[in-house]
């Protein structure tokens, strides 16, 4: 009977020490970042490009990376769905006219809040008005 209690106490440790190594594989992979190069362009209301940046970034989200560069003088408020961005640079929404942004010249699906940066990237943020 004793024997039989310690298989399953050894059993179950066995199993809680396999789970706990792999939670901690995926913390580590999720949040343990190696640095990544990307490109920011930013574009005026014309289409034409303002700014032409390669960076290096250890940062997970592309929101993060932002607000790292003080030179996009970066102005966002908070939403249901993330930040929200409302100024680049200067240039602000309005009239018509909202920031949206491109990865690797697609449309973004994910607010910047949520839109996981990926080495070799390429993100354009352009002033766009809504049709």
């Amino acid at each position: 009977m004793k024997k039989r209690i310690l298989i399953i106490v050894g059993i179950i440790l066995f199993l809680i020490i396999i789970i706990g190594g792999i939670i901690l594989y995926n913390y580590k992979k999720e949040y343990s970042k190696s640095i990544s190069e990307i490109t920011i362009n930013v574009y005026n209301k014309d289409n034409n490009i303002i700014y032409n940046k390669n960076v290096k970034t250890e940062k997970l989200y592309l929101i993060e990376a932002l607000k790292d560069h003080d030179d996009l003088n970066l102005i966002t408020e908070p939403s249901q769905y993330g930040e929200y961005i409302i100024s680049i640079m200067g240039i602000e929404q309005g009239d018509n006219y909202y920031w949206s942004y491109y990865v690797n010249e697609q449309y973004a699906t994910t607010g910047v809040s949520n839109c996981k940066i990926e080495d070799g990237d390429k993100y354009d943020f352009k002033i766009e008005k809504f049709e």
